[in-house]
């Protein structure tokens, strides 16, 4: 979307994106474990409205009449770039709120940590959501003729499908250890046997 801006005179716009993505790349070779810096809620939430500024602006400009370079379904399009965390933040609402709680309590229910329970890494898993997400608007752009309700609908039905076969697969809870996943992110995982071990101590 960087080089689509500065071919299409949105200088604006493609300023705005090539400082995100610069930013992002850095923050990215700074994360990496041993992490020297870590993103917090302001960060995070600022990434979230750059992005959803820039891709409305996209799906403004690709269905506009007199676009340069017209693209047929931007809305879809424009849905598979957020695709990840737009699929992972409505089925966390979901679940919270038949559950009881607020959409806005934290849990161990991500995508990620279900990943995590599978035994995956932090950089497997980052590697794994942008493949999936890159997969995802290669569907969008390769069936657009199709229109944007159908090319969104097959890929939300496709998601939750496999968010529920990752789901029900997911790696049993050990007998070492015990948490509860509605339980805050900040709670400990008890250890039964080192709990044992104190105690016959």
């Amino acid at each position: 979307s960087d080089v689509c801006s500065s071919d299409l005179g949105q200088m604006p716009y493609a300023m705005l994106a090539f400082a995100l993505a610069g930013s992002l790349l850095a923050f990215l070779i700074f994360n990496r474990p041993p992490a020297r810096i870590f993103m917090g809620d302001s960060g995070s939430l600022l990434i979230g409205t750059v992005n959803s500024i820039l891709v409305i602006h996209f799906i403004r400009t690709a269905s506009s009449p007199s676009a340069v370079f017209p693209l047929g379904a931007s809305v879809a399009l424009g849905f598979a770039i957020l695709f990840v965390p737009l699929i992972d933040t409505l089925r966390m609402f979901s679940v919270r709120l038949i559950r009881g709680r607020s959409p806005l309590s934290p849990d161990r229910n991500h995508l990620h940590h279900l990943l995590l329970k599978r035994g995956m890494g932090h950089a497997a898993i980052t590697v794994t959501c942008v493949l999936i997400n890159f997969l995802f608007v290669l569907a969008a752009w390769r069936f657009r003729e199709h229109g944007s309700t159908t090319v969104m609908l097959s890929e939300v039905g496709f998601a939750f499908i496999s968010l529920g076969i990752l789901y029900y697969f997911r790696r049993k809870p050990s007998l070492l250890k015990a948490a509860n996943e509605d339980a805050p992110v900040d709670a400990p995982i008890i250890d039964i046997m080192d709990d044992r071990s104190s105690k016959a101590e």
